[in-house]
This record gives structure tokens, sequence and C-alpha cells, in this order.
């Protein structure tokens, strides 16, 4: 994903914790004749990064992002980061497993299984857990539909807001504090 985003002119970071898919994004992207187009690499554990409260900075601090695309990975405390990630306007890209999945093979364990409608409750407008930080959302296209071998999955596209109401009533800037 990392590699398309780069060939249609994307300034892509890729985050994983596995060294060797990293060099792997690299080689390919010089075989491609990516050039400065390559992805950066981000070798990290987003888990233990983010129980150290460092994620955040690690990703370069709030409102950095223009897309964060997240694809089969679930770690729930990252849904905060992303909101807090992204910049006004933003867009956030997931997809990964849903309940029922277990039933065909992995993931089986339930903290990296979604609830039914668990994406649009992140992502989607009026979010139970958003804060002023992290600015409102609107759920763009949201699905749920099974892969070739029976597992569900659900997906989600959503932007977030440029701009948002607070509690008094008056329009601020989301993301990164507001203001």
């Amino acid at each position: 994903d990392a590699l398309y985003l780069a060939e249609r002119g994307w300034r892509v970071t890729a985050v994983e914790q596995r060294q060797s898919l990293l060099d792997r994004c690299r080689d390919m992207g010089i075989s491609m004749r990516l050039g400065a187009r390559v992805p950066t690499l981000l070798c990290t554990d987003i888990e233990k990064t983010e129980q150290r409260g460092q994620l955040l900075d690690v990703l370069g601090g709030p409102g950095r992002w223009h897309l964060i695309h997240v694809c089969r990975y679930l770690y729930r405390p990252l849904m905060r980061v992303i909101r807090r990630a992204l910049a006004p306007g933003g867009v956030v890209v997931y997809s990964t497993f849903m309940r029922g999945c277990e039933l065909y093979g992995k993931p089986r364990n339930d903290n990296f299984i979604l609830d039914p409608r668990e994406l649009l409750h992140h992502f989607g407008a009026g979010c139970a857990e958003s804060d002023e930080h992290e600015g409102q959302f609107d759920a763009v296209a949201y699905r749920e539909e099974r892969l070739a071998d029976g597992r569900p999955m659900q997906y989600v596209l959503a932007q977030k807001r440029r701009y948002y109401h607070h509690h008094d009533n008056t329009t601020s800037s989301g993301g990164g504090g507001g203001g």
C-alpha cells in the first residue's frame, strides 16, 4: 500500500515493527525507480510506543498527516492517536477484521476483532470518544464485506472536519488544540 501511494505522488511514511518488511518495501521502491518518492521507513512497535505515551511524538506531532491508512491491524488505543495526528481536512482509510472472522481463521483474539460498526464509532460523525484536540469526523464511506475465505471485514473512509463547534457554539479550527 505504501508503494502504491508513493507511485502516485504521495509522500509516504510506512510504520512497521518488522525491519525485514521495511527493507523489502525500500528495495521494491528502488526497483520501481521511485527515487525520492521511496517511502520514509519508520521501524517502531506501535503498541509499546503508544503505551509510553510517545507515539504521537514519533509520528511528528498533532495535525501533521493528510492521509492515514491502516490495513488489517487493530490496536484500539491507536484510534485516538490517529484522530489527533490527522490535519484538519485529513482522511483516514481503515480496514480490518470484524466479529465472525474467528469462525474462518485468524484473528481469533477479541483484541484484534472489531465489533459491528465499530469503525463508525471511532470515525463517524459525533464519535463518542473525540475531544476538542481530536476534532470531529464524517464517515464518507463505510462498508462491511467478506473476503474470499469468508472472513468479514469493515472498511471506513472518514474525513476530519476542518472546523467544528465547541460546546459554547463558537467555531474553531479542528485538531492540534484548536483555537
